[in-house]
């Protein structure tokens, strides 16, 4: 907002709103999901996710074109941004940053690529990467991720088996609680 792009601001609160809506649907909840388990998730998608996911994602890409439209190409946002906030990839990994912010900088790491784990190896996504560290890379490499972020989902519905899935059946119900 300081930047002066307040309807930037509000466009991408719109497309929060359509992830939300996912979040909710998948997981009964909006701020407070307990979804994820070791080993897995509670629940299976529930049967008509898919469908949905495509309209929000839809949306979304939408929103995410208004806000490239309005931010990238603006004299006034990319002279804001440009050159300042910057941060070297030295002092960035001496820091322990990590994600998109690390990758600003220009360093060429993704745990998802260069360590995999679950099925990243078998899931084609690009690694967004800056070359200068400032704020603009920053801003750039998060556009980029929220593409890419959105074709890691798809292709994992795309490719998921169908029915019932459980990571480790239940065994039968334990004769006693275990005393930690």
């Amino acid at each position: 907002m300081e930047l002066g792009a307040f309807t930037v601001f509000l466009y991408m609160i719109k497309a929060r709103e359509y992830l939300w809506e996912l979040v909710e649907k998948v997981t009964g909840a909006r701020m407070t999901v307990s979804y994820c388990r070791v080993g897995g998730v509670k629940a299976d998608l529930p049967e008509d996710f898919a469908e949905p996911c495509r309209r929000a994602f839809a949306e979304t890409r939408k929103v995410l074109a208004d806000a490239d439209g309005l931010l990238t190409r603006n004299r006034i946002f990319v002279d804001r941004m440009s050159g300042t906030g910057v941060i070297s990839t030295e002092d960035a990994i001496s820091y322990g940053i990590t994600g998109p912010f690390l990758r600003a900088t220009g360093a060429d790491y993704d745990v998802r690529k260069d360590c995999p784990y679950s099925i990243y190896d078998r899931l084609p996504f690009d690694v967004p990467v800056g070359t200068r560290g400032d704020n603009m890379d920053r801003y750039l490499v998060r556009m980029e991720e929220m593409e890419q972020s959105m074709r890691i989902v798809e292709r994992a519905l795309r490719d998921m088996p169908r029915g019932p899935v459980q990571v480790h059946p239940r065994q039968g119900t334990p004769s006693r609680r275990p005393r930690w």
